[in-house]
């Protein structure tokens, strides 16, 4: 969520919006990802873990990601190189909710793997 965030702030900071994709598009796909996020936390908690926790797993992805915050904030930055930032994002983004449904359906959480589809 925070980097469509910042690539929103981006957007509306770009002089020339012209060749620019609708703003609506970019509002849409971060309100999934905070929804995404959301439902990560509510099932977490319902397996009895703390969404919460900076896990080792946790610290070394937040540090991976830094370096897309990093491009999109940066003012060097136009927003077309941030969309393609943010595009790197969303295809480890895919991949990981593919590990996540093949996790939980190995675990016997059928409902919870249609959920994350």
């Amino acid at each position: 969520t925070r980097l469509y965030e910042a690539l929103i702030s981006k957007y509306y900071g770009s002089e020339d919006k012209s060749s620019l994709p609708d703003i609506s598009k970019l509002e849409q796909f971060y309100l999934e990802e905070l929804k995404h996020f959301q439902m990560i936390g509510e099932v977490m908690t319902k397996i009895g873990s703390d969404p919460t926790a900076i896990t080792p797993s946790a610290d070394v992805c937040g540090v991976a990601a830094l370096g897309w915050v990093q491009v999109i904030s940066d003012p060097r930055t136009t927003f077309k190189q941030s969309l393609e930032t943010i595009l790197q994002a969303e295809l480890v983004d895919n991949a990981c909710w593919e590990v996540l449904i093949e996790l939980a359906e190995s675990v016997g959480l059928s409902d919870v793997a249609t959920q994350f589809q």
